[in-house]
């Protein structure tokens, strides 16, 4: 299947959605993606103190897990959230091979995911061998179509 303008510019930034059509018509997110004006994707933000915690980190030779900020994020995480361990990972790519272990996917497995999605959304899936089954997502949330999954 050969990719529409709009996914190839998209597989650059990593996004999949399986094909650009559906019954004859473009999927929720081309539309969507024709309609707004491009968001700036991965660009950081500065709004605080963050160059100071950079500046600290570095000095501390903290770069990895187990530093201040670590500690930090995590006691404040804990709390937030109200559970009893809360754990890090470098990448939102880690932290869903992290799920997929710990739900214990398996072959025979089905996880329902919205179509306009990161391609490591699907591997963490499909590494386990499960099977990501795509849904479309709304025009007005931008999120998974809860009207289209089935029991």
């Amino acid at each position: 299947m050969r990719a529409c303008s709009a996914q190839k510019s998209l597989i650059s930034s990593g996004f999949t959605a399986g094909g650009c059509y559906k019954r004859g018509r473009p999927y929720a997110w081309v539309r969507i993606l024709r309609s707004i004006e491009r968001v700036p994707f991965n660009r950081p933000q500065a709004v605080g103190a963050e160059l100071e915690y950079v500046s600290d980190a570095l000095a501390r030779a903290e770069l990895a897990a187990a530093g201040r900020f670590t500690r930090l994020c995590t006691d404040w995480l804990e709390e937030r959230v109200e559970v009893e361990v809360a754990l890090l990972v470098h990448s939102a790519t880690a932290a869903l091979e992290m799920m997929a272990l710990l739900l214990e996917l398996e072959p025979g497995d089905e996880v329902i995911m919205p179509s306009f999605t990161f391609s490591s959304s699907a591997t963490a899936v499909a590494l386990r061998g499960a099977t990501p089954v795509f849904v479309d997502i709304r025009p007005d949330t931008l999120n998974l179509d809860e009207t289209l999954t089935k029991e």
